[in-house]
């Protein structure tokens, strides 16, 4: 008795060769360790995938960052799930999505008052809150660019 397979017979006359195994086996990504000399280009030609999914299943946001030693997949085991990769990369997206809409509030907040409501003193005052706002929330656009940016106005091209 073979404990790896078992073979059958059908009545056509055709063997089938049956092996015994787990099925988280089955679903187990194909792993590529990274070597100097290789590229992602390289890497999706030798193992038929597209680059933009292997930048995708690993979360790589930049290429020369890559170091030798670093494990990459190249295969997924399951492909109807999402790598740990993919998910902190929506989860990243959705945390500076978050941040700009609260920045665009805010600045939209500063933007919509009207001429006279408040002081210039004020108006200094609330502009150096806004940008201290920006710094904390990591965004780098000026509070006029967020706020065309969130209600669908573009800029002006001088």
């Amino acid at each position: 008795f073979d404990s790896r397979s078992i073979l059958s017979a059908a009545r056509d006359g055709t063997l089938r060769r049956w092996v015994w195994g787990d099925l988280s086996s089955r679903f187990e990504d194909k792993i590529h360790t990274f070597a100097v000399g290789d590229t992602l280009p390289a890497l999706s030609q030798k193992y038929g995938i597209k680059v933009d999914e292997l930048v995708t299943w690993n979360g790589i946001r930049n290429a020369k960052l890559l170091y030798p030693g670093a494990k990459l997949i190249v295969k997924k085991g399951d492909p109807s799930s999402r790598t740990k990769a993919e998910i902190r990369a929506e989860r990243s997206l959705q945390r500076e999505q978050r941040r700009e809409k609260r920045m665009m509030r805010l600045c939209l907040q500063s933007k919509g008052r009207k001429d006279g409501e408040k002081g210039n003193d004020d108006e200094a005052e609330d502009a150096a809150k806004i940008l201290e706002q920006m710094l904390k929330l990591g965004l780098r656009d000026d509070p006029s660019t967020l706020a065309n940016r969130y209600t669908g106005k573009k800029e002006k091209t001088t």
